[in-house]
């Protein structure tokens, strides 16, 4: 892995000199005027350094930015990971797997396999064919300990489309959108393009550079020219239109070369949910949209000193594995997460749902997870199913038999504490067991593809707050 950490961590501050060149001599000034024994090595000091010489990167609040660049995460999570690094070719795509063991102390240690891959089409409906086939081989030892390769390409798929590409391994799933058709590498050819998730139509317009307006989105790609000669570091706003008038917009800062771009473009819905502050005002939450604001502060309406959010994550060493704001994991529909607050909270989200015409999947690993549901109806505990090891999914009540998971699904609320909960519904967050030590994939039902079905539910003081129950 030390080879992609390097250039995707060069990759990630460079965005930040993008930003603002002035970015690293203000970060070094502050660095040296605020220097002590431990400042080199305190992770959480040098961001709030970094957060003050460059408040926003890409749009968002620094803080919230660094948390979504997991090549800059130091910290440490036990369990086997899965890394795919993909390069987008015109009718290919190469694939390199990097398969390890992270243990408590941080080591990582190659592991060996047979990874098993997937092609869907743009609509989910056909799986590809690639003459380079659908298994990949990880030695365990030797010279490439740990890494696979592949470069499946394809011909006579009917044009250019977005490829979603399924890699799995053990019960580890990873699906990377690949623009088929879309790359160029000719001084002609496009030097901007993408894929739009969940949404096959609509257009695309960029702000920046030479700027491109109305690029029409055909089977959920697209691509153009942003500079007349070859790309420059600059930042861009990418702006994707649904045929239905629905926007969604990135903010980008793009280097050389090329660059990809990947906006999730299904549904919008807005959503309203208000929690107390009485009593204890601690509530365990979700959130079944992809938020179209990036900043949780913002998107609570609840100052930055003041929020206070804890998310448990199984794969963190020790007894507590609780990571607080601003190092929980980014919102993301299926994960949930604790929230204390002291006066009462209206949060009418507005975001991107799920694609409803399939099962929706969350990644479950070896003991307690906190989880939501990332549908806006509510789903019967017994319609879930679990899959692991690559084996055909089963049912709740099997999984619970062959202890993939251990049995009740767990809610909160502080007049009852924790019960056992028959539905997930939007909102609310939960615990579930998983007791395999490769963990699990937890599946949600389809809930069908007709909109007439999708739910449209429709002063603090500035003293440090703290966990109490």
């Amino acid at each position: 892995m030390l080879v992609w950490r390097i250039a995707m961590a060069r990759s990630a501050w460079f965005k930040c000199w993008v930003e603002d060149n002035q970015f690293f001599r203000r970060f070094n000034e502050s660095y040296y005027a605020s220097f002590t024994g431990t400042l080199p090595g305190d992770i959480a000091a040098l961001r709030v350094l970094a957060a003050q010489a460059l408040p926003m990167v890409e749009g968002m609040p620094f803080q919230e930015w660094y948390q979504r660049q997991w090549v800059l995460d130091t910290s440490i999570r036990i369990g086997a990971k899965l890394f795919v690094w993909n390069i987008p070719l015109t009718q290919s795509v190469a694939l390199i797997l990097e398969y390890f063991f992270t243990s408590f102390d941080g080591d990582e240690r190659p592991l060996g396999g047979q990874a098993r891959t997937t092609y869907w089409s743009y609509d989910f409906a056909v799986s590809l064919f690639a003459e380079e086939g659908n298994t990949i081989t990880i030695p365990a030892t030797g010279e490439s300990a740990g890494e696979g390769f592949l470069i499946p390409t394809f011909f006579n798929i009917g044009g250019p489309q977005n490829i979603t590409v399924q890699v799995d391994i053990d019960s580890l799933r990873l699906r990377l959108p690949f623009p088929y058709g879309m790359r160029g590498f000719e001084l002609g050819e496009n030097n901007l393009y993408g894929s739009i998730i969940g949404a096959n139509q609509g257009t695309v317009s960029v702000q920046g550079g030479a700027g491109l307006s109305n690029v029409s989105v055909t089977r959920g790609v697209w691509g153009g020219r942003i500079t007349q000669g070859a790309l420059t570091p600059q930042k861009l706003v990418v702006a994707f239109t649904s045929p239905e008038g629905e926007t969604i917009s990135r903010t980008i800062n793009v280097a050389y070369d090329s660059y990809v771009v990947f906006i999730e473009g299904n549904d919008q819905q807005t959503l309203t949910r208000t929690w107390s502050a009485a009593g204890t005002g601690i509530h365990m939450i979700s959130f079944p949209l992809m938020p179209l604001e990036p900043d949780l502060s913002a998107l609570l309406g609840i100052p930055e000193r003041e929020l206070l959010v804890a998310r448990w994550d199984p794969q963190a060493p020790g007894d507590n594995k609780y990571a607080i704001w601003p190092r929980t994991d980014p919102i993301e529909p299926g994960r949930g997460y604790w929230l204390r607050i002291f006066s009462d909270v209206t949060l009418n989200l507005t975001g991107v749902a799920e694609p409803e015409d399939r099962p929706a999947e969350t990644q479950l690993r070896v003991g307690w997870n906190q989880i939501g549901s990332p549908r806006t109806q509510p789903v019967n505990i017994t319609t879930l199913q679990f899959q692991v090891d690559g084996e055909a999914a089963v049912s709740y009540a099997e999984a619970v038999t062959q202890r993939i998971i251990q049995a009740g699904i767990y809610g909160y609320t502080q007049a009852e504490g924790y019960t056992e909960r028959t539905q997930m519904v939007a909102f609310e967050g939960y615990w579930i067991r998983c007791l395999r030590g490769n963990g699990a994939i937890m599946r949600l039902p389809a809930v069908g593809t007709s909109s007439a079905a999708r739910a449209r539910i429709g002063s603090t003081t500035p003293q440090t707050r703290q966990w109490s129950l």
